[in-house]
């Protein structure tokens, strides 16, 4: 059995319809035949060509309803096809809708957790910008700025890598006219050291503060010459005059 023919179709309740008016029809010719055999042979005759017309209309009608049916089964079938899609596209949009608010909401969630985060962080900084204004570190730079520009000169800024204070002098030494490295300007500074041990020796101690022996005294102009990423030691006051006597210059602290 077909779908068509299935449950509560149009075609089952037609087909059903159907059967029992051929039932009725063949209980009509029992009754037409029983009738004609009374009769003479022309009755019997026409009897049955009535039958076989009655027969042949109700195949023809039955044949014509069931065309029918199927034509309007074709149209409302798609229909309903037409309105599961529908119904699907809806719940697809639904789904879809829901799917986007979601994000957006996740979205709009992000975009406002970063935009608080921004927030604070130009927050802090306008507070460190504000305890910059009044740090003694701000204070004395705004200090130096003033005292070079009232002479013409300038901040340079010098990599803080434990040799900055022989690559500062290097650079002025540079903008003078005389090319020199601060690796160089180490070596000249212990050589200068050692010449003039007794100049220097009196401000030279270990951390104990006793006076430096003669290997302590060697040792500490070794790392003099050193850079500071092999050990070399950091530069300050004797290394600053060393410098300024052995390069003949004045050097402003």
């Amino acid at each position: 059995m077909s779908d068509e023919e299935g449950g509560d179709s149009p075609m089952a309740v037609l087909l059903t319809k159907q059967r029992k008016e051929k039932k009725d029809l063949q209980a009509k010719f029992v009754i037409m035949k029983k009738t004609a055999k009374s009769g003479n042979k022309k009755q019997q005759k026409e009897s049955q060509e009535e039958m076989g017309r009655m027969e042949k209309e109700l195949e023809e009608r039955h044949k014509k309803e069931q065309d029918e049916c199927k034509e309007l089964n074709q149209v409302v079938a798609p229909a309903e096809e037409d309105k599961k899609e529908e119904e699907k596209e809806e719940e697809k949009e639904e789904v879809t809708f829901y799917k986007e608010k979601t994000t957006k909401g996740k979205n709009q969630k992000r975009l406002e957790r970063k935009a608080e985060e921004r927030k604070k962080a130009a927050e802090a900084a306008a507070i460190d910008a504000e305890a910059a204004k009044t740090s003694m570190r701000t204070i004395e730079m705004k200090a130096v700025v003033e005292a070079l520009l009232t002479r013409g000169l300038s901040l340079v800024d010098i990599p803080p890598d434990g040799d900055c204070l022989f690559h500062a002098i290097a650079h002025q030494l540079t903008i003078g006219g005389k090319d020199s490295k601060g690796a160089a300007l180490r070596r000249k500074a212990a050589s200068f050291i050692r010449a003039h041990k007794d100049d220097f020796l009196p401000f030279l101690s270990t951390e104990d503060g006793e006076i430096l022996d003669e290997f302590q005294f060697e040792e500490y102009c070794v790392k003099v010459e050193r850079e500071a990423s092999s050990g070399g030691q950091w530069g300050g006051e004797p290394e600053l005059r060393a410098l300024a006597e052995a390069l003949e210059r004045k050097i402003e602290v």
